[in-house]
C-alpha cells in the first residue's frame, strides 16, 4: 500500500481510533480459543511498535504490511477514499 503525504494524517488517526475501539485489532494477532478470538502477545507487539513508531511514511507503510489483514488494508482504503470524496 502506498501511502501519499496527504494521507498519512488520516491513516494514523485511523490505526489509533481502531486500536481504541475495536478490542480484536490487529485481525492479524489474533487466536481462536473454543471458537472466540483472544488477543495474544503479537497483539501486545503491534499496539508496542505503533506507538514507538516514527511519522515517516515508509515506517507507516512497513507496518501495515506486517500487522494488518487484506480486509483491514481494504477497510483503511475505502476510509482514504471517503475521506477524498469529502475534501
Amino acid at each position: 500500500m502506498n501511502i501519499k503525504k496527504d494521507e498519512k494524517g488520516y491513516i494514523i488517526w485511523w490505526i489509533d481510533r481502531k486500536f481504541m475501539t475495536e478490542n480484536s485489532f490487529p485481525k492479524k494477532c489474533l487466536d481462536t480459543v473454543d471458537g472466540l478470538a483472544v488477543v495474544n502477545k503479537k497483539h501486545l507487539t503491534a499496539y508496542k511498535r505503533w506507538g514507538a513508531l516514527s511519522n515517516n511514511r515508509k515506517d507507516i507503510k512497513d507496518w501495515i504490511d506486517t500487522w494488518l489483514t487484506k480486509e483491514e488494508k481494504e477497510e483503511l482504503k475505502a476510509f482514504l477514499k471517503r475521506r477524498k470524496s469529502k475534501d
